[in-house]
């Protein structure tokens, strides 16, 4: 319970600001004849605001879809922020993809196997580390490769 304490603390503080953040990055698009998906939300008034973005290597926006359902978990968006980007990755299968988001304790979950999963996003972390194993074996977007989303850019 003290760790989903802890996880929850620092996704509010991740969302309002609160935390110091080490520098600010910079987007970067993909490598040529890769697409990247970026994925987020907002926390505001009682409601989560997701959002993903797909990109080509020159930088333009194919297709961007967002949503606004009532909430107030910074975590919870954040996970079906990510799982709006698979489900757009899907709709370019045979193409090599990059997810990117900036939720650690999303990120962490999917990769940790054996660990105690957040009971507030259990189903999205599980259908999230199937959407990773799919991307790795290439079945999915072309060419194997570790996918960028899980390689955080705060």
């Amino acid at each position: 319970m003290i760790t989903d304490v802890a996880r929850r603390y620092e996704s509010h503080q991740l969302a309002w600001g609160t935390l110091q953040q080490e520098e600010k990055r910079i987007w970067k698009p993909p490598d040529t004849g890769q697409l990247k998906i970026n994925y987020d939300v907002a926390v505001a008034e009682n409601y989560l605001c997701i959002a993903a973005i797909c990109h080509n290597s020159l930088g333009h926006i194919l297709m961007a879809k967002s949503n606004r359902m009532v909430g107030g978990s910074p975590i919870k968006g954040e996970a079906r922020a990510a799982r709006l980007a698979c489900q757009m990755a899907a709709l370019f299968d045979g193409q090599g993809i990059n997810i990117e988001g900036d939720c650690l304790n999303l990120v962490t979950q999917v990769q940790d196997e054996v660990g105690a999963l957040d009971w507030d996003i259990s189903g999205e972390v599980v259908e999230f580390g199937d959407c990773y194993r799919t991307m790795l074996s290439g079945d999915l977007f072309g060419s194997p490769g570790k996918p960028t989303w899980l390689l955080i850019s705060l």
